[in-house]
């Protein structure tokens, strides 16, 4: 499969929603450090963007976004609207805080009916580094590649580590190496994606993770489901595969780093840490290889939350679920609770992107409990 045919455009009518340059970012939101600070008030519709118009406490009617960037300087917040979708089974949205970095680099994807499975729904947030590219790339290629992964086997765990794999290799294939060195070496995405199948008696969720974006799940009464694990370098079976490839582990900073750089160990591109031509795929210091988790979704489930770190090095998952819950209690609108979320991540610097899937009381019967975890490649 090569990339140009994982990338073919998807069909909206489909369910798909994804992430594209020519979703505009959306600037107008001040953080309470701008002597201008204020609420926004109110959104209108640009082409194929949404643009939300800030109010400035010092004038009386709402300023457009090139005069609330002259007032805010660099105090300016910016949010991406990434999707928004609702079916019988699912409610979702999708949110971005671009917060104090230059560019926006998470990236979004989903299908409330992925194509050709219309039983399967899909949810995914890829945090890119160096660059957005990689993870445009792979929000667009992944879906298609998922769905004919699941063509080929009746197991959704295998067909997702396929999938990752494939994009993987596609993402390589797709640029030339000129003068040693891919345009990929050093640019690279995380990846969280949750794929839930609906089976005639039952409803099954599958965490695939690679990186250290993070997924969890509101259970009844409050109770935490955590879907993934952060692959952190420092984390004792991704380092003795990075130090067994022949990398270093050593902390600078705040945080551990492999080869004083990356301060991850799964991801897809960053091909610079994946040169061992004598290492299998899943052997490489950086490997693209998703560790799986499996549920079955019980009745009282609430809801999925899905972040890049950026969320996650701010709040813990508990605080976060906490703060969700509370929000819903409240009977605010799915988006204000996402932005409220959001708008608690300012002082982490980075971007920040949230998903949250509540899951409709229809979409869930009465199951026994299950969970197993399987775990992918040299975790």
């Amino acid at each position: 499969m090569t990339l140009t045919e994982v990338l073919q455009p998807l069909c909206v009518k489909c369910g798909i929603y994804h992430q594209s340059s020519r979703r505009a970012v959306v600037k107008g939101l001040c953080c309470n450090k701008c002597p201008h600070h204020g609420p926004w008030c109110t959104s209108r519709s640009v082409g194929h963007s949404t643009r939300v118009i800030a109010k400035c406490t010092k004038v009386r009617k709402p300023i457009d976004q090139t005069k609330a960037e002259k007032s805010c300087c660099r105090h300016m917040l910016s949010l991406v609207r990434f999707g928004a979708g609702k079916s019988c089974h699912f409610d979702f949205v999708c949110r971005g805080l671009q917060g104090r970095r230059t560019y926006m680099e998470d990236r979004f994807c989903a299908s409330l009916n992925l194509p050709g499975h219309e039983h399967c729904a899909l949810f995914g947030i890829f945090d890119g580094h160096g660059g957005a590219e990689v993870a445009e790339l792979v929000a667009k290629a992944l879906p298609r590649a998922l769905s004919a992964c699941l063509s080929q086997t009746n197991d959704p765990a295998e067909a997702l580590i396929s999938a990752f794999q494939h994009v993987d290799i596609a993402l390589w294939h797709s640029r030339g190496v000129r003068r040693g060195q891919h345009p990929y070496d050093w640019i690279g995405s995380t990846a969280v994606v949750v794929l839930v199948v609906r089976e005639a008696e039952r409803r099954l969720l599958f965490c695939a993770n690679c990186g250290d974006s993070r997924a969890v799940l509101c259970r009844g009464g409050g109770m935490i489901g955590h879907l993934s694990v952060d692959h952190k370098p420092e984390n004792p079976l991704e380092r003795r595969r990075i130090e067994d490839a022949g990398g270093t582990v050593r902390r600078l900073g705040p945080c551990f780093r492999v080869d004083a750089d990356l301060n991850l160990s799964r991801s897809f591109g960053d091909f610079a840490f994946k040169t061992k031509s004598d290492l299998a795929f899943e052997q490489q210091k950086i490997i693209s290889v998703p560790e799986i988790r499996e549920f079955v979704l019980e009745l009282g489930d609430d809801f999925i939350a899905i972040g890049s770190d950026g969320v996650f090095d701010v709040m813990s998952s508990e605080t976060l679920i906490k703060h969700v819950r509370d929000a819903l209690d409240d009977n605010e609108d799915l988006e204000c609770v996402v932005q409220s979320a959001l708008m608690r991540t300012t002082s982490g610097h980075d971007n920040a992107t949230l998903c949250l899937v509540r899951l409709l009381d229809d979409s869930i019967a009465e199951l026994v409990p299950k969970m197993a975890c399987c775990p992918s490649g040299s975790t």
